[in-house]
């Protein structure tokens, strides 16, 4: 079922075809809660809609800035319906990304000291 001729109704394949991704990987984001519940047809295949279109590319979006555990924890929250606990798992994100921004500009600093050419000596002094 192609997603443009069946209106809002998407397969995994579907949805991982936009990303690069495997039908797997789609169906494990669901299992894990960083997607909605899938509804079923009848004979048991999964059916995704334009929310859960939006919620793997919100996600993966996620991913690229935050990691994957930060991702998966913000989306679970945002499934669950937890506004605050998406907000406060993003502000816990962001902290971590400054304090690792920290922690590189220092290594940057030290290797910077430690690589310099040393002055060399006045004439006459060791």
């Amino acid at each position: 079922m192609n997603p443009q001729s069946a209106g809002r109704a998407y397969r995994p394949v579907d949805l991982a075809r936009e990303h690069g991704i495997s039908s797997q990987a789609v169906r494990n984001y669901e299992r894990d809660g960083v997607l909605p519940a899938a509804g079923r047809t009848p004979s048991g295949y999964r059916v995704y809609t334009e929310e859960h279109a939006a919620a793997l590319r919100a996600y993966l979006a996620l991913v690229a800035g935050h990691g994957y555990a930060a991702a998966g924890e913000i989306m679970r929250a945002a499934v669950r319906g937890d506004l605050d606990a998406a907000l406060r798992a993003v502000d816990t994100s962001h902290a971590q990304l400054l304090r690792d921004r920290e922690t590189l500009d220092a290594v940057e600093t030290t290797i910077g000291v430690l690589t310099a050419t040393p002055t060399p000596a006045p004439p006459g002094r060791p």
